[in-house]
């Protein structure tokens, strides 16, 4: 999200086409269900951007009816603007991306397998369809799509200097400003993965971009979300640090927030590590901090029985084997599902 210079539209979310709203008033109702029970507060945690000051000052406001948090009281957007230019890929944050040194995984890129694995059951896909990644990063979920996908289109939407040449030069990806670029250009997506993105945006500016999202989609397509699971009626004296995320999300406020922005929510359940593996410091982007155990895929439907449904363990497991790599490991954390100690929300929608 490197550009030269700050302007009236947050990168963050450049991805609407439009620039943020006003700051949003708040009072002691949820922003998400309404409820009007006072809503508690508690301090926001940040360890790691204290140079940026951006996060001073701030606390998380969470509601105990739908466990929807929030970061109160609002940002400035030009502040907010300065923080994703000057901080967040800065040569010492946790999300540094040199672009000109990537390079493809060697192997299997197993956290984004697991998601896309994921959408196997629920969406028909055909030679030359459209895969979306929202936020791509590394654009390591490429190779993943390339695996589950025959031959699709790559597009990225993702503004950080240097990853446009990065996505074309390692994969042939293209990369697009905003969701109309996408359509306009390369037509409606059949599949779409966002990443441990949705937590970056305040809630009136997501609805938006997932209102417009949806109407992306190809008939027969699916989205695929993966978000921090923090839901702070329990999650209060375990969570991770908060920085430099906006929202917080309970499994009951992410299946609300989709449903309001047009989504029918097909799987939506916990997965990946535990909170006693992430809490003792701050994880990367989607990633466990402490080192998982491994299973390999012919355990896959053990990892994942927790609370998915049989029909879903089988069709996992068939498409998993029919990449002929049974003898890969793949992280247990990563493939497991369903409880209220783990730390990640994993949905699948159309």
């Amino acid at each position: 999200m490197d550009r030269a210079e700050p302007t009236d539209c947050d990168p963050t979310f450049r991805y609407l086409g439009m620039c943020m709203s006003d700051p949003i008033a708040r009072d002691d109702s949820c922003l998400l269900c309404g409820a009007t029970r006072t809503t508690e507060e508690v301090p926001y945690v940040d360890s790691t951007w204290t140079d940026s000051q951006l996060f001073e000052g701030l606390a998380v406001r969470y509601c105990q009816d739908c466990g929807f948090g929030f970061s109160a009281p609002d940002l400035n957007r030009s502040d907010v603007d300065r923080f994703y230019l000057k901080f967040y890929r800065g040569e010492d944050s946790p999300y540094h991306i040199d672009f000109r040194r990537l390079t493809r995984p060697v192997f299997f890129h197993e956290h984004s397998l697991a998601q896309l694995l994921l959408a196997q059951p629920f969406g028909t896909f055909q030679t030359d369809d459209l895969y979306l990644d929202v936020g791509a990063g590394s654009g390591a979920s490429f190779s993943s799509a390339c695996l589950l996908m025959d031959e699709p289109r790559l597009c990225a939407l993702e503004h950080n200097e240097g990853s446009r040449d990065a996505y074309r030069r390692l994969y042939g990806a293209t990369t697009a400003e905003d969701l109309d670029g996408v359509v306009g250009n390369l037509g409606k997506a059949k599949l779409v993965l966002s990443s441990h993105c949705l937590e970056h945006f305040r809630l009136p500016d997501l609805v938006l971009f997932l209102t417009k999202l949806k109407n992306c989609i190809a008939p027969g397509g699916v989205f695929v979300a993966e978000v921090p699971h923090v839901d702070l009626r329990r999650h209060v004296d375990v969570r991770a640090a908060d920085a430099p995320h906006f929202l917080f999300f309970s499994a009951q406020s992410l299946r609300m927030v989709l449903e309001q922005s047009g989504f029918e929510v097909l799987f939506l359940e916990s997965c990946g590590p535990s909170y006693s593996d992430v809490t003792q410091a701050v994880p990367a982007e989607g990633s466990a901090a402490a080192t998982p155990s491994r299973v390999s895929l012919r355990r896959l439907a053990a990892s994942v029985r927790g609370r998915a449904p049989w029909w879903l363990r089988n069709q996992l497991v068939g498409a998993a084997s029919h990449l002929a790599v049974g003898r890969v490991d793949f992280s247990s954390a990563i493939f497991s599902y369903g409880g209220k100690d783990r730390s990640w929300l994993r949905v699948v929608a159309r």
